[in-house]
């Protein structure tokens, strides 16, 4: 069978322009999906610090942005996250993000930011700084610091709020992630002030004791234990011893001999007398006369001279052995 050769010529080029159609097709396909992977792409930043979280997914589109208005089925103005995070002191870094097909062609948006409440318990226990706004018209990221906040309990929830609310424009944004830098201080030590009760005692103010000490060698003298002498001790008269027993007031009374003495000036101590044996009965001593000075009444009644003053004569003492009467 003969087959004409402009007919073969045909049936090779249509066959060869279907597999060109197909390979551009499939280039153009793949070509696409570049470009839309491009876009979603997540942008290279992370937020760094001791503890970092992660604000749900990024993805393209509508998810996971905050917006200025509710304007739409798919726009919110806050999201909330389940985080972790003890209380203390920390500095804050935050990422943001904006992009889609479209971008170059929108129109400005000068408020892209958001902000972050701090949740425990339902409690906002703080918020930090807003972020920065993106630039327009390309694929935008920005990161750095939104502040400090001082956490007194644990959180528990994070909620992104957009930090520009109005009805004029979207101002769309995705949060990324915030990392917290720990600054807490360290305790302070409390020191108890002391308490000591105040001395109230009165003080002394006795005059020190200047005396010298006494170094005189103590008296070791054995005491005189000797018993006194209680014998009547001879009896010194002045003048004459006893005489002719003549008995005058003022007379001694010798004891050895019972006889009397008669008193005179001298320093002549009586000798002992013997008795006499028989006893010699005293004669009454005769009536003294009244003389004139310088004359004295004599042993013997009569007035002598001299510097001899004679007592007045005695009466005879009753119980004497040598007298009678």
């Amino acid at each position: 069978m003969n087959i004409p050769m402009n007919s073969v010529l045909q049936s090779l080029d249509r066959r060869v322009a279907l597999a060109l159609v197909a390979i551009v097709a499939t280039f153009a396909s793949v070509l696409a999906l570049g470009l839309i992977d491009n876009a979603d792409a997540q942008p290279a930043t992370d937020c760094s610090g001791d503890i970092v979280e992660t604000l749900g997914n990024v993805d393209f589109g509508t998810t996971g942005k905050v917006y200025s208005n509710t304007l739409g089925p798919d726009r919110v103005t806050s999201r909330s996250f389940a985080v972790s995070v003890p209380a203390g002191t920390y500095n804050l870094v935050a990422t943001s993000y904006d992009g889609y097909n479209d971008r170059p062609n929108s129109a400005t948006q000068a408020n892209e930011i958001w902000v972050a409440d701090f949740v425990s318990g339902g409690t906002v226990l703080a918020t930090s700084s807003p972020t920065v706004d993106l630039a327009d018209g390309l694929e935008a990221t920005w990161k750095g610091p939104i502040g400090t906040v001082t956490l007194p309990s644990d959180v528990d929830t994070i909620v992104v709020r957009h930090g520009f609310l109005t009805n004029l424009s979207p101002n769309s944004v995705k949060p990324i992630c915030i990392g917290f830098t720990d600054v807490t201080p360290p305790p302070q030590t409390t020191t108890v002030p002391e308490t000591t009760v105040p001395d109230t005692t009165t003080p002394d103010t006795t005059v020190p004791d200047t005396t010298v000490p006494d170094t005189t060698t103590p008296d070791t003298t054995v005491p005189d234990t000797t018993t006194p002498d209680t014998s009547i001790p001879a009896t010194t008269v002045p003048g004459n011893p006893c005489s002719d027993g003549a008995v005058v007031p003022g007379v001694t009374i010798n004891p050895d001999t019972g006889d009397f003495c008669v008193a005179v000036l001298g320093t002549t101590e009586l000798p002992p007398v013997t008795p006499t044996d028989p006893p010699v009965t005293p004669t009454t001593p005769a009536t003294p006369a009244t003389c004139e000075p310088p004359l004295v009444a004599g042993a013997d009644g009569t007035c002598v001279g001299g510097a001899v003053q004679i007592a007045p004569v005695a009466q005879p003492v009753a119980g004497n052995p040598n007298f009678t009467g």
